[in-house]
Order: C-alpha cells, then sequence, then structure tokens
C-alpha cells in the first residue's frame, strides 16, 4: 500500500453483511434478519434492491461526509472506485443492477463521483448467474 498516501488516495474498507457468521472465531459483521436471509433463498429481487439502495447511501453519505472531490474532466482525479472482493461483488452489482431504487437527484450526483467499478475474485459468481439463467430458460 505504499502509493495510497503520495498518491492520495483514500482506501475505505467495508466488509459485507453477515460476513464472519461462520462458526469460527471472528466476530463478524450485522447480521441478516430472518426476512432478509427469506428473500435471498428465495430468489426474491427485494433483496437486491435494497441492497443496491444501503451500497447508493453509504457512498452518497461518505461523499458528502468526507468532502470527496467530484471526477475530474480529464477522470484521471477525484471520484470514487467501488471494489466487490468473491461474494461481495454482489455489492455493486446490487447497485448498478438497480439504479432506479435511487432518486434522479441521487443518480445524478452519484455519477459525477463514481469512477469505477472493480469485480476481484468473482468467477464463482458469473459461473452461478449463469447456471441461474440457464435453468430458468
Amino acid at each position: 500500500m505504499p502509493l495510497i498516501p503520495s498518491s492520495n488516495i483514500h482506501l475505505v474498507i467495508i466488509t459485507r453483511r453477515d460476513y464472519g457468521h461462520d462458526g469460527f472465531d471472528s466476530p463478524g459483521s450485522t447480521p441478516h434478519s430472518d426476512s432478509e436471509l427469506e428473500n435471498i433463498r428465495a430468489g426474491r429481487e427485494i433483496f437486491l434492491e435494497r441492497l443496491g439502495l444501503t451500497v447508493a447511501n453509504f457512498l452518497l453519505w461518505f461523499i458528502d461526509t468526507n468532502k470527496t472531490p467530484k471526477i475530474s474532466n480529464n477522470r484521471k482525479s477525484g471520484g470514487i472506485s467501488v471494489l466487490g472482493w468473491s461474494l461481495g461483488g454482489v455489492n455493486p452489482l446490487a447497485l448498478l443492477g438497480h439504479p432506479d431504487v435511487l432518486s434522479k437527484e441521487s443518480q445524478k450526483k452519484l455519477a459525477s463521483y463514481f469512477r469505477q467499478t472493480i469485480l476481484y475474485g468473482i468467477f464463482f459468481l458469473i459461473s452461478l448467474i449463469f447456471n441461474y439463467i440457464l435453468s430458468h430458460y
């Protein structure tokens, strides 16, 4: 991480919901409610819509709280990059896949800051989605 200070990059790491509740000694993050778990198990889109809204609300809060600069005209500075790793790749995908859960004003504001999405280690997620599509069509 030696380039972070010299590049004026602020790294914020957020653990996805329900992470660490696997019986190991990790304190974990906030568990999902019973109704959220039921929505996940049933494959209801409402779960992803709410997740997308949660991600967007956090990003908008973070931008305001930290006085994040907008993306520059040459797109070489300012703004935010959102990374999803492994199953955490669902978080940015939920936001990108359900932009309509945001008001037009929030969409416009977020667009001024959202530079890129980085999806790392999500091959298994892509294969799950592909298998789901194949089994339903």
